[in-house]
């Protein structure tokens, strides 16, 4: 298979998709990403073109329902499927 900007976003979609099917105990996510993933995740979507900035996190922190400042987990979906805990 050939990955082009498109598969390899169908890819990315697709995972996360898959993660959440296996995780139904997950009841509010952000997806943060550089790509433009609003298509698929419209809701729950905030796009960090260049670096992870404040107003990245004042999206995702809102998305979530949280208050600024309150504990909020990040988890990341690497590219072999592994999961990290990031707190």
């Amino acid at each position: 298979m050939v990955l082009t900007k498109d598969t390899a976003d169908f890819l990315k979609e697709t995972q996360i998709e898959d993660y959440l099917q296996h995780h139904k105990e997950i009841e509010k996510y952000v997806v943060i990403d550089d790509l433009d993933l609003r298509k698929a995740f419209p809701e729950h979507c905030v796009v960090c073109p260049d670096v992870f900035t404040l107003d990245c996190y004042e999206k995702a922190v809102k998305i979530l329902g949280k208050k600024i400042g309150s504990n909020v987990y990040f988890y990341s979906i690497m590219g072999s499927g592994d999961v990290e805990n990031d707190t």
